[in-house]
């Protein structure tokens, strides 16, 4: 999983299914010329996407100062935008520190769907945001699990998003029949902080 976060804002998503739908924009494109015979001829290209019937296909961005949610969900083919409201977390911010990848972090822990969460943020990197709905911290989010570590997130590293990342290979707002509210939902010129989901039971 990976967590873009900005000034005002942050997603949560896949970074295995930016990879594949990248992938499968790059197969597709290469089926179209290598049948390219410069006939009339109609030409049909299969396309099977069941490979990728097992990536997250639930997105989260969440606004901390205006505590709103929009979860954009995929289900059968068609995305549906969902307007939530973010919990209220009453964190317990203790003294305990840890140092991940040279970055120091502070323990607090919080209630959330009936499970006690513990997460260590930083101080020291001035956002609010988390991984999925954990957010709120006065300092971003590196690392958090539930009591019995069914969910762990754990901090893999920092990248810097820049113009033109994780973008498809071609325009979506160009195809035919497209929806006039159409994004090319893959390019975001963010600050980025991969988060990879190493279990969970929601997965």
């Amino acid at each position: 999983m990976m967590l873009f976060i900005g000034k005002n804002a942050s997603l949560y998503t896949s970074y295995d299914k930016i990879r594949f739908e990248i992938s499968e924009d790059q197969k597709s494109q290469a089926r179209a010329l290598s049948r390219a015979t410069g006939s009339n001829a109609p030409t049909v290209i299969r396309i099977d996407r069941s490979a990728g019937d097992w990536l997250t296909k639930t997105n989260h961005l969440s606004f901390a100062k205006e505590k709103k949610s929009i979860i954009k969900e995929d289900i059968l083919g068609m995305g549906y935008l969902i307007n939530e409201t973010l919990p209220e977390l009453k964190w317990k911010i203790t003294k305990d520190t840890i140092t991940l990848s040279g970055v120091v972090c502070q323990k607090a822990m919080t209630k959330l769907d009936e499970k006690n969460w513990t997460a260590w943020f930083a101080p020291n990197l001035p956002f609010q945001s988390g991984p999925w709905k954990l957010q709120g911290l006065p300092g971003l989010i590196l690392e958090a699990y539930d009591e019995n570590k069914d969910t762990y997130f754990q901090f893999a590293g920092f990248e810097t998003a820049r113009d033109g990342d994780f973008k498809r290979t071609t325009d979506i707002r160009t195809k035919p029949g497209v929806s006039p509210g159409a994004i090319n939902t893959l390019n975001y010129p963010l600050i980025a902080c991969q988060l990879p989901l190493e279990k969970s039971s929601t997965n």
